[in-house]
């Protein structure tokens, strides 16, 4: 594992050391549940506490690298091509860093790296006094056949956590109807926090403009680009009207990049659909957008459309995807799996062109706060 900062010089009194916290990532790439986690660490950071952030494979990625500049941040990131193939490293490191005693409070998601982290602390590899996992998806709602099987194996393992959260209460009764938690695991309901101070440097880091009225209208969209997102939905909805004052950014990768490329030019809307791959700061987009859209089936939830909310996004647009999209203010709902009714709803916000964007902030400010995250996390163990 590449080791990309130092500890701190110098040794720090026991009864003065911060807070020790271990940030344990399955891999580098920056989807929802990792934002918070990023997040999350540098909330921490921020407010004096010292975070070990661990990840299994496929190097540091662009995001995490960024906060070297702190001196109480560590990053051992796994070179292994595969998750499967960098346990045995991650068992390694995790021993290497057990030398420097129990940390505070362990933080771990998507299941499979939970259900590890609670296997590792009852083998005595991973020693903390607080271990706190995170579910990022209705697994049981997304997956079938030999991967909700394998699902089942990793919730097996789950016995040493001391708080299990779940981002929606869908979510938690969804999983709460097929497994049965150890009574002496704590879990609830905790929606997903946006770490505004973030979204600002990197606002102020880059080049954002307010877009004209007579400009054309600027749409985006950010994720994974796989089946389950259905960009080519958004792609089928676009090309259903004549309107052609509107562009089209799409900011993520995936397997089915090329595949919707190629739906683009066969659609005939290629010159104004632009593929932008992976990004570390899809905040500049979001700014200048005059719409944000997701168009995927079904979610967890969505943290893109809190950080489209708070970045600038002057209207914000998705399917259905769950239920809990539905207590979002002013953010426009349609049915998932409708081109037709998708495109009519954009086609709306192309002639009327709503801006929301300071009733979006506003909400982001009261009720998606960071700081009440973190404290959930750290459960009283600064104390």
């Amino acid at each position: 594992m590449t080791h990309s900062c130092d500890a701190p010089d110098g040794q720090t009194a026991v009864s003065e050391r911060p807070l020790r916290v271990l940030v344990l990532l399955p891999n580098p790439n920056i989807g929802g549940a990792e934002r918070i986690a990023f997040s999350l660490t540098s909330y921490l950071l921020e407010t004096g506490r010292q975070v070990d952030v661990v990840i299994l494979s496929r190097g540091e990625g662009r995001v995490w690298p960024t906060l070297a500049g702190h001196s109480r941040f560590r990053l051992f990131a796994g070179k292994a091509r595969s998750e499967s193939s960098g346990f045995p490293r991650l068992v390694h490191t995790l021993l290497r860093l057990r030398r420097d005693g129990p940390y505070d409070v362990v933080y771990t998601t998507h299941a499979h790296m939970n259900g590890f982290a609670s296997l590792a602390i009852g083998l005595g590899l991973l020693r903390t006094r607080r271990l706190v996992s995170r579910e990022t998806t209705l697994v049981f709602d997304r997956f079938f056949g030999l991967k909700r099987w394998l699902y089942r194996l990793y919730y097996l393992f789950y016995r040493h956590q001391d708080l299990l959260i779940f981002q929606t209460e869908e979510m938690r009764d969804s999983l709460l109807r097929r497994i049965r938690l150890p009574r002496k695991i704590a879990h609830g309901v905790l929606p997903n926090p946006v770490h505004i101070a973030t979204i600002d440097a990197a606002l102020a880091a880059g080049p954002t403009r307010r877009r004209e009225q007579t400009e054309p209208v600027r749409i985006v969209y950010c994720g994974r680009l796989i089946p389950l997102k259905r960009v080519g939905m958004l792609l089928e909805a676009l090309a259903q009207f004549d309107l052609r004052n509107w562009t089209l950014r799409v900011l993520g990768d995936g397997p089915l990049r090329a595949s919707l490329e190629a739906e683009a030019s066969r659609l005939g809307i290629a010159d104004r659909v632009e593929f932008v791959g992976h990004t570390a700061n899809p905040y500049a987009s979001f700014a200048e957008a005059d719409v944000g859209v997701l168009c995927s089936e079904v979610e967890g939830f969505p943290n893109v459309l809190l950080e489209m909310m708070a970045s600038g996004t002057k209207h914000v647009l998705t399917t259905d995807c769950t239920a809990s999209v539905r207590h979002l203010p002013f953010v426009e709902i349609v049915a998932p799996g409708d081109s037709r009714t998708l495109a009519d709803a954009i086609r709306r916000a192309i002639e009327e062109r709503p801006d929301r964007h300071l009733e979006y902030r506003r909400y982001i400010e009261q009720h998606r706060s960071v700081s009440a995250f973190a404290d959930a996390v750290l459960g009283g163990t600064d104390a």
